[in-house]
């Protein structure tokens, strides 16, 4: 049935092709065609393909430093998900008074609270990111979450009212840092090379997410259970340094 659903899905997809997208890839291939009269991106074999586009992706990528900040940026701020699919709950758990069904409790309550939360923020914030500079917004959200991770480490026990808004204020940051990160991303990418840095976009977060999990694992046993929360801090700290003078 699966398998069904995902040829039915690719059918959709090639229903609903952009009839300009044949104009755009022969213009591509008469460019190709005008620099090297022998090939073209369609006779190419996979590993020059892949090449190519490397090449296109280090262009664009040194063209416009902003990007690059944005796809670092993406991927610090992507590390949220581990942190609270994981560790808010092992941390939550770490104290006697909370084990078993309260602290899954406590932590229900604190996704609920962010949800709810999120859906009425997140419209107000792409609202006002169409009105003001995003980049300028970018050192203040990873600040504000940098401030949190700190009120996060100074936190007692997790069935208090401080801990439940020092975590939903830190999701409401991350919130602030995404649509600030993605807001500059695509303002800044041509139509010609979109998809293609969209898709590293996306790569480079999920190899983040990857490296912050296997770090974080390390840190948890080692360090403390509060250790990736301050590690993600830290990270956020100086990210906004250097968007500063970006």
């Amino acid at each position: 049935m699966a398998a069904i659903i995902m040829l039915f899905s690719f059918y959709c997809l090639y229903a609903i092709q952009d009839p300009d997208l044949k104009k755009l890839h022969s213009r591509i291939n008469v460019k190709e065609s005008a620099m090297n009269p022998e090939s073209t991106f369609e006779n190419l074999s996979i590993k020059a393909k892949a090449l190519k586009f490397t090449e296109i992706c280090t262009t664009e990528l040194s063209r416009k430093p902003i990007l690059t900040l944005c796809v670092i940026g993406a991927s610090i701020t992507r590390l949220i998900a581990v942190l609270f699919s994981t560790y808010l709950i092992l941390w939550i758990e770490t104290f006697p008074s909370v084990e078993g069904e309260e602290g899954k409790n406590i932590y229900f309550e604190i996704m609920v609270i962010s949800v709810i939360l999120s859906s009425f923020i997140l419209p107000c914030v792409g609202a006002f990111l169409d009105s003001y500079p995003a980049i300028r917004v970018v050192p203040l959200a990873f600040l504000f979450r940098c401030f949190t991770t700190y009120c996060f480490y100074l936190l007692e026990t997790p069935d208090t009212y401080l801990a439940y808004t020092v975590c939903v204020f830190m999701i409401v940051a991350t919130i602030l840092e995404s649509n600030a990160i993605d807001s500059i991303f695509t303002k800044n990418l041509v139509k010609e090379t979109r998809g293609l840095l969209c898709g590293l976009y996306m790569f480079v977060g999920n190899i983040g997410i990857l490296l912050f999990s296997l770090t974080s694992g390390w840190m948890y046993d080692n360090i403390g259970p509060k250790s990736p929360f301050v590690f993600i801090g830290v990270l956020d700290f100086l990210f906004a340094i250097v968007s500063i003078f970006m």
